[in-house]
């Protein structure tokens, strides 16, 4: 994971499963993936590698 500002970061899917203490939102635009984070604010924006993204994305 990597934080590109002091309240934002980016990262792979395994590190979303343990994330960082000082993480309390995910947001995931995998369409194949999903996580269950009880403690976390979870949004997903279903989005398909390798194809354009939906403009109503």
């Amino acid at each position: 994971m990597d934080f590109i500002l002091e309240n934002l970061a980016i990262g792979e899917y395994e590190e979303a499963l343990t994330p960082h203490r000082k993480i309390s939102v995910l947001l995931c635009v995998a369409k194949e993936k999903d996580i269950k984070m009880p403690r976390l604010v979870y949004h997903k924006v279903p989005i398909v590698d390798t194809k354009p993204v939906p403009a109503d994305q």
